[in-house]
């Protein structure tokens, strides 16, 4: 188990390692472009409601917990939100950085049985992102059309398990919070592409499809969760 942990955690650094390098190298690079002739800063203020699942990684000893959370649980709703800068270091090229709250994690299938007839419970997990990510734009007009990849630090804040048990007359919810066993921080890689278009003069909106991946596990136990999610940012952006 310890042996398969230092390898996780390794090869989690060398993706660390080789995307803060290109960010590096592009703020160099940047050094030796044309400067703008427009706006070099920017903020955005943006809403993601996304899918959130999880990836399990065990040992041969923890095996048949991985199989049987994966019979059991099934993938939640959950969002990310908050305020984005960006800095654009030429025509081209920009290095983004924000403060977003997320709420990721699971649920279960609804089980059904005759005393609660039904019963179920979804796992939340609240964290504080701080995204560095790199931002290249394809299309750079008044409508623009970028990519962009980064990494991301997100600092945990509790996990909150909401329980539901049916009943035949009414439904009793549950909710209980824990902050033991998970790691202060965890790292995940993102990637998307996103399209800007000019509303007013102040104002542009902004669409970003977005995928991210966790590539530390959220706590060290035995059974390891690897969170991710696929969602939408949508928001506000204004330059100066």
């Amino acid at each position: 188990m310890d042996s398969v942990y230092v390898v996780s955690k390794t090869n989690s650094m060398k993706i660390i390692i080789i995307l803060t390098s290109f960010l590096l190298s592009a703020v160099l690079y940047s050094q030796t472009s044309d400067s703008l002739k427009t706006k070099r800063h920017s903020i955005s203020f943006t809403y993601s409601p996304d899918y959130c699942f999880r990836k399990i990684a065990s040992n041969a000893s923890s095996e048949w917990v991985k199989i049987g959370l994966d019979t059991l649980e099934v993938g939640k709703f959950g969002y990310t939100a908050g305020i984005n800068y960006t800095f654009a270091l030429n025509k081209r090229l920009g290095i983004s950085t924000g403060l977003l709250l997320s709420n990721k994690g699971e649920k279960t299938k609804k089980t059904y049985s005759s005393t609660p007839s039904i019963f179920n419970y979804n796992n939340h997990y609240y964290y504080i992102d701080i995204p560095l990510t790199a931002r290249y734009n394809l299309i750079n007009r008044s409508f623009k059309l970028y990519a962009f990849g980064g990494i991301s630090s997100n600092i945990f804040l509790v996990e909150k398990t909401t329980q539901v048990t049916g009943y035949t007359n009414d439904d009793a919810t549950i909710s209980y919070y824990n902050k033991q066993n998970f790691s202060n921080v965890n790292f995940a890689i993102l990637a998307g592409f996103g399209l800007q278009y000019s509303i007013t003069k102040k104002w542009d909106l902004k669409i970003e499809p977005i995928y991210r991946r966790s590539i530390t596990a959220i706590a060290n136990t035995p059974v390891k969760k690897y969170l991710y999610s696929i969602g939408i940012n949508i928001g506000l952006s204004t330059s100066f």
